[in-house]
């Protein structure tokens, strides 16, 4: 089962439903799909956020050797997935020149200098500059 992070409590029954589930069942117009009452009504239950965000998790990465451990309303913080500005230097990004190569952050300052074929560089000799490989294409 998944966990309640945006949980709403029905007024009906007080069951817990996730924000994006009430979202779908009012647009539908359909009835509490716990207890089965004709009419939807709920409310943001902001304690039960606040408690689950609290819960201690670690870090999604931990098997590639990510050692954090912090509670869940601070996991997007510590990853930020789809920047090389996150904490966690063993999420994976996309290299930000493109090239298509995803790479754990630790390592991606290596690659957009050393071996990113579309990392800007300028040739030594005429001062061209462009990406690497069109920069060097033809070169031997």
């Amino acid at each position: 089962s998944a966990l309640l992070l945006e949980p709403h409590q029905t007024l009906c029954c007080g069951k817990h439903i996730q924000e994006e589930a009430v979202a779908e069942l009012t647009r539908k117009k359909a009835r509490c799909p716990l207890c089965r009452n004709p009419v939807l009504r709920t409310v943001p239950n902001l304690f039960f956020k606040l408690t689950v965000k609290q819960l201690l998790i670690w870090c999604p990465n931990r098997k590639t050797g990510c050692e954090w451990m912090g509670q869940l309303g601070k996991l997007d913080r510590h990853l930020k997935e789809k920047t090389a500005e996150g904490e966690c230097q063993f999420a994976e990004v996309s290299c930000p020149y493109s090239c298509g190569k995803r790479t754990q952050r630790r390592l991606l300052l290596d690659h957009t200098v050393l071996t990113c074929s579309k990392r800007p560089f300028t040739c030594q000799y005429c001062g061209y500059s462009d990406s690497y490989e069109k920069v060097t294409e033809g070169q031997v």
